[in-house]
């Protein structure tokens, strides 16, 4: 099995999210979103995901999409995130699977991966 591995991007994309979410919906329901989220990376580095992860290539990269949602399962004191909203942006490599980012399932994918790929682009005044 590869070596999972978060960009510092990533990590502060997931802490954003977790932040918004507790803010937002509670503690309960931020903890809750942070099991979804590691199911989804624990899903998608051991391949259990592959059938859902959508190819996409960036130049001569090929990368992963994955929305959060496929890896729904009873979560926090049997609950479970109703809605999930995010996608996991990731590559493979020989060695690991970097995950790049989550983005919101709204955000135009295009844009937001730029950003994680280049984070100091500023999005396009508009």
């Amino acid at each position: 099995m590869r070596k999972l591995r978060t960009t510092a991007v990533a990590d502060e994309t997931i802490l954003d999210i977790l932040s918004y979410s507790e803010e937002t919906f509670g503690s309960l329901a931020a903890d809750r979103y942070q099991a979804l989220i590691v199911s989804a990376l624990d899903d998608i580095a051991t391949g259990a995901s592959a059938s859902l992860v959508r190819w996409l290539r960036y130049g001569s990269r090929r990368l992963g999409l994955y929305h959060i949602r496929h890896s729904r399962r009873a979560g926090v004191d049997g609950a479970r995130v109703k809605r999930p909203r995010h996608l996991v942006f990731f590559e493979v490599t020989a060695d690991e699977i970097i995950v790049l980012g989550l983005v919101h399932e709204t955000m135009d994918r295009p844009s937001a991966l730029r950003r994680l790929l280049d984070p100091a682009t500023e999005p396009e005044p508009g």
